[in-house]
């Protein structure tokens, strides 16, 4: 989104604000979503606020910033669809960590160097000493547990 360092922490900050106000006025009910649910859906809000309410920052005066402004594409979707992004590359990482004990280290490689690094089979089959067969039949196993776990994080979501 190119945001500045200093301009995330202050999103940062106020997005933690948000949530202190709303665990203050939260009146927690069983039969209601579980409070990771809660939690994520007022995070959401306050971070998408936050983005697309903030101060507008004061215009130049420039018309020839307004080309410079004008070559860019603006997101679609105020800043959910990288929120969104975001939120499934940190389930994908929680399960990974999840799953990286039940394997060796030579099956864990072939998987990640191939999905994750996107580097071919071949070459990682070459690279482990393996045949591209292996290869496959490891990184389908991972990515089978991989999406085991994820769905059992969204069960209880």
């Amino acid at each position: 989104m190119g945001m500045q360092h200093a301009d995330a922490d202050d999103v940062a900050q106020g997005v933690l604000v948000s949530i202190a106000k709303a665990v203050e006025q939260r009146q927690h009910d069983p039969k209601r979503a579980r409070f990771r649910t809660w939690l994520h859906r007022v995070a959401q809000n306050a971070i998408l606020n936050a983005l697309t309410r903030g101060k507008p920052d004061r215009g130049s005066g420039d018309s020839a910033m307004h080309d410079v402004l004008n070559q860019h594409e603006s997101p679609t979707g105020p800043g959910s669809d990288l929120l969104r992004i975001e939120y499934r590359r940190e389930v994908f990482r929680w399960a990974a960590r999840q799953v990286r004990q039940e394997f060796q280290q030579a099956t864990w490689d072939a998987f990640w160097l191939t999905a994750v690094d996107g580097r071919s089979v071949e070459d990682v089959a070459d690279e482990l000493a393996k045949n591209p067969g292996a290869i496959y039949a490891a990184r389908s196993r991972i990515i089978r547990r991989i999406q085991e776990k994820v769905t059992e994080y969204e069960q209880d979501a």
